[in-house]
């Protein structure tokens, strides 16, 4: 079942009554088609019917039930108060339409009517597929504009304005998790292997910790030197 609309798409009918389950299709008026051929048997489309000479009118949403049989499934305006409409004997004319209140358009101030007005307006969008940004940035309101996410397990590129991989974060923090202790001018590496002999030393401008057990595979010599403030955790 799909709903189907379609241009020239016009009947009679004789139905009388308030049933919306059973209103027969007699055939398509001069110059148009029945709505089988327009609409398809088990589609939904929307409807007006008209009984010719009469105030009574209906608009809604229809099923064809059959090749020849319209169920009016929702009636969104009729000559009744906006409900189901009790046709009297007559000849009616039942077309497809497009009612207004399910258009979207522009209004003369070109904003759009029937529709959210920006994705902003939308609290919960969802994508039905990939997002091709087609060489465009997402643009958070904090940060530079984010235009990549990249796979590289060493962040070799350093970029501020790149998304890095789950993988590529473990891959990273993996391979300096067993970096043997070393000393470094600023910062210290991951210590949890010690290879040999070293030297590190401390300045008062920066803290040093050691969070961990630390791996010794020999007799080796850890001279620390300077001042400042080395903690082992």
């Amino acid at each position: 079942m799909a709903l189907v609309i379609n241009d020239r798409v016009k009947e009679t009918s004789t139905s009388e009554g308030t049933s919306q389950t059973t209103f027969t299709l007699s055939g398509a008026a001069t110059g148009f088609e029945t709505f089988s051929a327009g609409i398809g048997a088990t589609n939904t489309t929307y409807y007006t019917i008209f009984n010719q000479g009469t105030t009574e009118w209906e608009v809604g949403l229809g099923t064809l039930s059959t090749t020849t049989n319209l169920q009016r499934t929702t009636i969104i305006t009729s000559s009744n108060s906006d409900s189901v409409v009790d046709f009297s004997a007559g000849t009616k004319d039942v077309f497809c339409t497009l009612p207004a209140s399910k258009t979207v358009y522009l209004d003369a101030s070109a904003a759009p009517v029937g529709a959210i007005a920006s994705v902003v307006a939308d609290t919960s969008p969802q994508l039905g597929g990939d997002l091709d940004l087609n060489s465009q940035n997402l643009d958070f309101p904090t940060t530079a504009n984010i235009s990549d996410c990249l796979d590289e397990d060493n962040m070799s590129s350093d970029s501020a304005t790149s998304l890095a991989t789950q993988q590529s974060i473990k891959a990273y923090a993996d391979s300096i998790s067993g970096s043997d202790i070393t000393t470094e001018g600023e910062f210290f590496s991951n210590y949890t292997n010690i290879t040999g002999d070293l030297t590190t030393t401390l300045t008062t401008a920066k803290n040093r910790m050691i969070i961990g057990p630390i791996t010794v595979d020999d007799t080796y010599t850890w001279d620390i030197a300077g001042t400042g403030t080395l903690l082992f955790i």
